[in-house]
């Protein structure tokens, strides 16, 4: 309880050390406004956090969110799959095989897959197999494909 209250007033250091298997203090500490202007401050955050709850899927989940959104891109370099994809390609992969039905690795994997590695078949598969999970995003997902597909063809 103690530790809830204190995330509840963003002291979130204070709540893991209150309770340090409490992965929603870790998430919500890297989802902070300071710590979201630094990459290196939420990946320091979320290696803590994945020592304390091992394999815990929120962190985990949250860890290959920010590292597909820090990603390496410049002007000069984009798409580049640089070392931030390819990490939170690795754990998207690990939630998707450990976690079927994991509705969130699928659709990254699939922008993954389109955006840098210009795999568009393996994007569709990936963003059909969200479609499986949740039928509800059947229309977005196949905006998804249908780009997909342009591009392919436009690039062919």
């Amino acid at each position: 309880k103690e530790a809830i209250k204190l995330l509840s007033e963003d002291k979130f250091e204070e709540a893991y050390k209150v309770f340090p298997a409490y992965p929603d203090a870790y998430v919500h500490h890297c989802l902070s406004s300071a710590s979201m202007k630094d990459i290196n401050k939420q990946i320091e955050i979320l290696e803590k956090g994945m020592g304390v709850c091992k394999d815990n899927i929120r962190i985990k989940d949250q860890f290959a969110k920010c590292l597909f959104q820090w990603d390496e891109n410049t002007q000069t370099t984009y798409p580049y799959y640089g070392n931030n994809i390819k990490r939170s390609e690795k754990m998207f992969l690990e939630m998707a095989e450990s976690k079927p039905g994991g509705e969130a690795a699928f659709y990254y994997l699939g922008l993954i897959n389109a955006k840098y590695k210009q795999d568009y078949a393996q994007a569709v598969k990936y963003l059909k197999k969200v479609v499986e999970v949740n039928p509800t995003k059947w229309g977005e997902m196949w905006n998804f494909i249908c780009q997909f597909i342009r591009e392919y063809d436009d690039k062919n």
